[in-house]
């Protein structure tokens, strides 16, 4: 222990001689380490972790109504009510079936007439998401109402405070919402705004039935433990049947499916990050092509001084402890290093968006990723290491340093070494290069996909309508049916 102890005070000295290098080389794998670990931890928190339910959380799950032959995204694919009370009413593997409608509205407040974002939800899709108020209550099946005709709502704290002033009395009191008044029974907590950032919420059950050919509902389910994706899709599959029988015209060839809860809202993402992770990877293995040279490069340097400690004495297993210390130094130096960056890195990135994340989506340093990532810039450093270790098992005093006391040439091994050090981390380089480059020009590439139309002189707009008279969807696309002629 005490030699081990010794080897590595040892070793901090022998690279303290010569600090610029080890700096580079530490630098040169914290940066690799610390921008792969806060890559990898965006890309992991966005499309494999799951979404942060309390309680619920690895249990909740996006339901799909998908039709073979038609252009339809995951993201794009929501439930007509047939369908939903359809599975509601089996329930195939689900402990809980619950809906929600994205909706815009307008509010009077202290600062006049504002516009929210908000959503009708099932009276029991707070309870799924394991969400609870902050002040007041959230909603009961005797809160439920057609578009138009709710009696009750709930707001976020994000509105709560901006339109309210932080008001506590303002549970129970009535405020107008799309020129009527709606009780508020409820404020949820500070960061909620599911499912994106919503910030308030009425309770949703249609009156009369909306057609089955008209699919606008998002739809979750609670999983029941031991019960998983696939195997609910495929319990799925004879209440899509029984739908086609029954609803021929609506329901022909469509079918339910099952996905993890975010592969509903990230849309087109997953292959835009894995062309930006791959771009990381190759920047990580320049980095260990550039770390392994410099440690090669180093060794060589060092020759004479490894030939004279052999001339006084020193044992080959001394100087391959040595070395292989001096790489152990330099590894914890830069792990320790390119974890703070990482740990830095990403709550920066994340800050920097342009909209703050859903608040069921968690950004944190993922030790996975990081051990990964240091598993292979350690195994590239050691066995750039055992290069010059098993370099020093060779050393012939007498020859050594008479090769490196020459003053114009290092001696032809030394320079048939360097020079092949050269050539191979060049090539490896100028291919990684290459390489990230094309990955990066395939993430813009997705960034700019061709919308399969001439886009020459369009001009798109978002369109909002507000007011309970367009709030059902026959109604909405009536009025959009109207404005265009």
């Amino acid at each position: 222990m005490n030699r081990s102890i010794g080897e590595v005070g040892n070793a901090i000295r022998a690279l303290s001689r010569n600090p610029r290098l080890s700096a580079i080389i530490v630098l040169t794998l914290a940066l690799g380490l610390g921008a792969n670990t806060t890559i990898f931890s965006l890309v992991k928190s966005v499309l494999f972790v799951e979404a942060d339910f309390g309680r619920n959380t690895g249990r909740v799950i996006s339901l799909h109504s998908v039709h073979p032959t038609r252009a339809q995204q995951i993201d794009d694919a929501e439930l007509s009510w047939p369908e939903f009370e359809a599975v509601r009413t089996t329930r195939p593997g689900l402990d809980q079936v619950e809906g929600y409608v994205f909706r815009n509205f307008t509010l009077d407040s202290q600062e006049g007439v504002v516009r929210a974002s908000g959503a009708s939800v099932t009276a029991g899709l707070f309870a799924l998401i394991d969400a609870q108020p902050a002040i007041g209550r959230t909603f009961g099946e005797e809160d439920a109402r057609d578009f138009g005709f709710e009696t009750t709502l709930v707001l976020s704290d994000a509105l709560w405070r901006r339109q309210y002033g932080a008001d506590p009395g303002i549970v129970g009191r009535k405020i107008l919402l799309n020129g009527r008044g709606v009780e508020v029974i409820g404020v949820m907590p500070k960061g909620f705004g599911f499912p994106v950032r919503q910030e308030l919420w009425l309770a949703y059950k249609p009156e009369t039935a909306p057609t089955a050919d008209a699919r606008f509902l998002q739809v979750l389910g609670l999983r029941s433990e031991g019960e998983g994706i696939d195997k609910i899709s495929a319990r799925l599959l004879p209440v899509s049947h029984e739908l086609e029988r029954r609803l021929p015209e609506s329901q022909k060839d469509f079918r339910l499916q099952t996905a993890r809860f975010p592969e509903s809202l990230v849309g087109g993402t997953p292959q835009a990050m894995s062309a930006l992770l791959l771009a990381v990877i190759m920047v990580l293995l320049i980095a260990c092509a550039n770390l392994a040279g410099l440690l090669v490069a180093r060794s060589v340097d060092r020759r004479r001084e490894q030939a004279l400690k052999v001339a006084l004495g020193a044992s080959r297993g001394t100087l391959i402890r040595e070395l292989l210390a001096e790489v152990f130094v330099l590894s914890v130096a830069g792990a320790v290093l390119g974890w703070v960056f990482a740990s830095v890195a990403v709550p920066r990135l994340v800050a920097s968006f342009p909209e703050v994340p859903p608040y069921w989506m968690r950004f944190e340093v993922d030790a996975t990723a990081f051990g990964y990532c240091l598993a292979l810039t350690l195994l590239t450093t050691f066995v750039a290491g055992l290069l010059p270790a098993w370099r020093s098992a060779s050393i012939h005093p007498g020859v050594d340093l008479k090769d490196a006391g020459r003053a114009v040439s290092r001696g032809p091994r030394t320079r048939v070494l360097q020079e092949g050090i050269v050539v191979v981390q060049v090539a490896a380089c100028l291919a990684l290069v290459v390489a990230a480059e094309l990955m990066m020009q395939s993430f813009n590439n997705l960034q700019k996909a061709d919308a399969g139309v001439r886009e020459e002189g369009l001009l798109t707009a978002r369109l909002y309508l507000s007011g309970d008279e367009v709030d059902a969807p026959a109604a909405k696309a009536r009025a959009l049916a109207s404005l265009t002629g």
